[in-house]
């Protein structure tokens, strides 16, 4: 087939899958000014995106659940996010409602497409228009992106600042520290990104990235200071972890949607782990990691400098809280992968490089993971944390795969 016309077809069946999704969000969207009504479409854009940052305009801390609720029509308070999230998303908070939720979710499909292109590229095979649009549409119809468009979560944006970040690190430390510094929105991102960067040497991006998200954090936290003064804006940033911790859904234990290992501890031990438990799980998890990583600093060939960066997309949603949504991070290591040894993939055996292959995809094919597909097979609660299990199991079987190729004879043969 000539190439235009893959291109063309390619491009349809993206539109064609971002169209459905955006009725998939028009089916069960919130209704403006009543945060009580039936509809969760583009819910987490309302209460962690749009109406946060309108508070900053209005003088209002958002962080200040008591003060904040009660003015705006969300079900949630502001989530633990960065002050950083503030400045980020002001702009959609000087639209109507309306308007902005749109803009926002033509934004965030746009996104989904610069994400699976940036993936390409540092896998080596950049210009593959086609590809790019297939990769898209996968990852729109994929769990993972389904979810988070249709909720407005802003995965999209914190994937791409991660790419960006782990790809340019040698290359652009500037550039990747403008990623890391926008990972930062979440803490559950920049943190452990941050410290992986550091193992595998990315010292100058690091502190480019620490340096941005400081000043900019800084200059959004001097304002809340002045509306809500120092000490009543620390007790709200207090307020809004601890409100977040106490959200049944939100725990290790009740949460049926999470991947991480210490909510993958919880399901298998029926109890949730208290703050050591999750600190200790945290530091294997990171030292799993280490090792390998810090072994292919020493290669330093574009595969190992992929693998890398593969390690890190995992090890980052095992190690700290992520849903279902923040799986976009797979994007990466998947593309690394299944791609050809001799096309910008890993140089990994056939039976390792697609095992891996179908690990990595198991949580964007996995729909009985959610409310809708085990209800639409008839399975409850049970059946919805056991599928969730499997992902968090395939995520670190994958983890063990990715981190024995640091060690194949294959990846030092990279370095030659």
């Amino acid at each position: 087939m000539n190439p235009q016309w893959k291109t063309a077809l390619a491009a349809l069946l993206f539109v064609a899958a971002a169209g459905l999704i955006g009725y998939r969000a028009m089916q069960n969207l919130n209704v403006p000014g009543q945060p009580v009504a039936a509809g969760h479409g583009l819910i987490d854009f309302r209460d962690a995106v749009y109406y946060p940052s309108k508070a900053v305009i209005d003088g209002i801390n958002p962080y200040d659940a008591d003060t904040y609720r009660p003015h705006y029509p969300v079900t949630h308070s502001f989530p633990p996010y960065s002050p950083l999230s503030l400045l980020v998303h002001l702009p959609f908070a000087w639209l109507d409602f309306d308007k902005a939720q749109a803009v926002y979710f033509v934004f965030s499909i746009l996104l989904v497409l610069a994400l699976s292109a940036l993936s390409l590229r540092l896998c080596g095979l950049p210009g593959a228009a086609a590809a790019a649009f297939l990769l898209a549409t996968f990852m729109v119809l994929g769990r993972p992106g389904h979810w988070g468009l249709v909720l407005g979560q802003v995965v999209p944006q914190l994937a791409i600042a991660t790419f960006v970040a782990l790809g340019f690190a040698r290359s652009r430390p500037l550039l990747s520290g403008l990623g890391l510094a926008l990972a930062t929105i979440k803490p559950t991102y920049g943190v452990p990104l941050a410290i992986l960067m550091l193992v595998r040497g990315d010292k100058r991006a690091v502190a480019a990235g620490i340096l941005v998200a400081a000043v900019l954090t800084g200059a959004v936290t001097a304002r809340l200071a002045v509306i809500d003064g120092p000490a009543s804006l620390m007790e709200s940033f207090e307020q809004s972890v601890t409100t977040r911790e106490s959200t049944p859904e939100k725990t290790p234990a009740g949460s049926l949607l999470r991947v991480d290992v210490v909510s993958l501890t919880a399901r298998l031990t029926g109890s949730s782990p208290g703050v050591a438990g999750r600190l200790a799980l945290f530091g294997v998890v990171i030292g799993a990691a280490a090792v390998p990583l810090r072994r292919l600093v020493g290669v330093g060939s574009p595969a190992a400098s992929l693998l890398s960066s593969s390690i890190v997309c995992v090890t980052m949603l095992l190690c700290a809280y992520h849903q279902q949504y923040d799986c976009l991070l797979l994007v990466l290591p998947l593309v690394a992968v299944t791609a050809r040894p001799d096309a910008g993939g890993l140089p990994l055996p056939p039976v390792q490089r697609w095992t891996a292959a179908l690990l990595l995809a198991l949580p964007f094919l996995n729909y009985v993971a959610s409310y809708t597909g085990a209800g639409a097979l008839g399975l409850g609660r049970d059946g919805i944390g056991i599928a969730s299990t499997i992902n968090g199991v395939a995520l670190i079987a994958a983890l063990a795969l990715l981190i024995s190729a640091a060690y194949a004879p294959q990846s030092r043969d990279a370095g030659d």
